[in-house]
């Protein structure tokens, strides 16, 4: 929940409320220096944030100001995280590392950053055959392209002082605590911030962040946010089908994929779903989720058959076909879009 306000309806700062260990307390920070425009940007110029998102940029500078250097901030999908974590960025008085995984998010984390921080400040993306240049203010990398070699190169000659990890729930994942590992995330004398954000911090498989990082900072849930107007309330229709789910077996906190497969991707209830979107939908877009690519094809062409246009995209898609689908679902040349794993962050 937010905090007391002053009178001009600004978050008033919690006081630490115990004695800091002597090694905290004479801990020299600066990943954000007191008082500091992003570099770069005017007043004017950068991207005004919701009271929520002052709230969140203040609970991160405390936090790092009482000695906690790994720090989770969880708020729901829509919140507006990247617009958070690139002022962020703009303060940090050292290199930033942003560290994503889907390829969408690079994208729109290098584009929120830049506007952000402004035209004279360099931010590169750091994945596949890209390479960001030594003077670049801020990295983003996709994380799954970090081997050992590569990010040892990206990390060398670099003054890191601020890691932004984006869908961090991730991050307990065994190569993902490699690169973060290699970072020094976790040797006790380093000088810098992890700093992860998620609109969750429960995984699938049961397992727990707690081992990645020290607290959560600042959170916000799904229905304060919906109260205080910033999101949309949700209004859900149920579909009655003949999938029976009780007997399958369960894979950490999800069922397991096979079995689920066989129970939903069955053709008869791909083509009442079609049509429950057909009627409910109509002319909106819409987002199917499938649990496989196979479901996913199969529920895309009892669409296409429907005459709703219909597109696909999931995670071994080539690149360039994957971002034609995409924009032509922004485009409104398709109305539906079948996914798998895709759509689910960012």
């Amino acid at each position: 929940m937010a905090g007391p306000r002053d009178k001009q309806g600004e978050a008033v700062p919690k006081e630490p409320t115990a004695r800091l260990p002597r090694h905290v307390a004479s801990f020299r920070d600066d990943t954000f220096p007191v008082s500091r425009q992003p570099a770069g940007v005017s007043p004017t110029s950068a991207p005004t944030l919701r009271p929520y998102q002052r709230e969140t940029v203040a609970a991160v500078i405390e936090a790092r100001k009482q000695g906690c250097r790994r720090m989770l901030v969880c708020l729901p999908t829509g919140s507006g995280k990247t617009v958070v974590f690139a002022h962020l960025a703009g303060l940090a008085h050292r290199q930033v590392l942003v560290l994503a995984h889907r390829e969408e998010l690079l994208a729109q984390a290098r584009d929120k950053i830049q506007k952000a921080m402004g035209s004279d400040s360099v931010v590169a993306i750091e994945r596949g055959a890209e390479r960001a240049p030594a003077d670049a203010r801020v990295l983003v990398c996709s994380i799954r392209s970090l081997h050992e070699e590569r990010l040892a190169r990206v990390i060398r000659g670099r003054d890191l002082g601020l890691v932004i990890y984006d869908e961090c729930h991730h991050a307990a994942a065994q190569d993902n605590r490699r690169v973060l590992s290699q970072l020094g995330a976790f040797d006790p004398d380093w000088q810098g911030t992890l700093l992860g954000f998620t609109a969750t911090t429960a995984r699938g498989d049961g397992q727990g962040l707690d081992d990645v990082f020290e607290r959560i900072v600042y959170s916000r849930t799904l229905p304060e946010m919906i109260r205080d107007r910033y999101l949309c309330p949700l209004r859900g229709f149920r579909i009655s089908t003949t999938a029976d789910l009780r007997k399958l077996s369960s894979s950490g906190l999800d069922f397991r994929e096979d079995e689920l497969e066989l129970a939903i991707d069955v053709e008869e209830r791909n083509a009442l779903v079609a049509r429950s979107i057909q009627e409910l939908a109509r002319d909106r877009r819409t987002i199917a989720f499938c649990v496989t690519v196979a479901h996913a094809r199969n529920l895309c062409k009892a669409l296409n058959h429907l005459g709703v246009r219909a597109g696909i995209v999931y995670g071994d898609m080539p690149p360039e076909r994957r971002a034609q689908e995409l924009a032509d679902f922004r485009a409104g040349k398709t109305n539906a879009l079948t996914n798998v794993a895709v759509l689910t962050e960012g």
